[in-house]
């Protein structure tokens, strides 16, 4: 069985993929290697996108698991040998999200929130 959050971070790198509007087939590629060094074959991923509404949207909360999203993104990124400025926001929104949770978790942590 696949967890959520596995489901959620393919579910990510589909929709990074697209927001260019231009979907390329290096791309896929690239999804689908990164899928099977994590043991997700095409089928499940097929299942994953036709079926994102079931998928709860999971944020990482460790940094690794954080840096490994990020490293998956750029990968998806430079599949293409080309990088759409779409595809820049997403993937600098996402980095700036993180670094915000990351940033309240640790106020929280040492009793510094305003």
């Amino acid at each position: 069985m696949i967890s959520n959050e596995l489901k959620s971070h393919f579910l990510n790198l589909y929709l990074l993929a697209l927001s260019d509007n231009n979907f390329d087939e290096k791309e896929l590629e690239v999804i689908l290697q990164i899928g099977e060094e994590k043991g997700i074959s095409q089928k499940a991923f097929e299942e994953i996108i036709i079926n994102p509404t079931s998928i709860e949207i999971y944020y990482p909360t460790e940094f690794i698991d954080k840096i490994k999203l990020l490293y998956d993104f750029t990968k998806v990124i430079w599949a293409d040998n080309k990088v759409e400025e779409d595809q820049e926001v997403m993937c600098g929104g996402f980095s700036k999200m993180m670094l915000l949770i990351m940033l309240f978790q640790k106020m929280i942590i040492i009793g510094t929130f305003w």
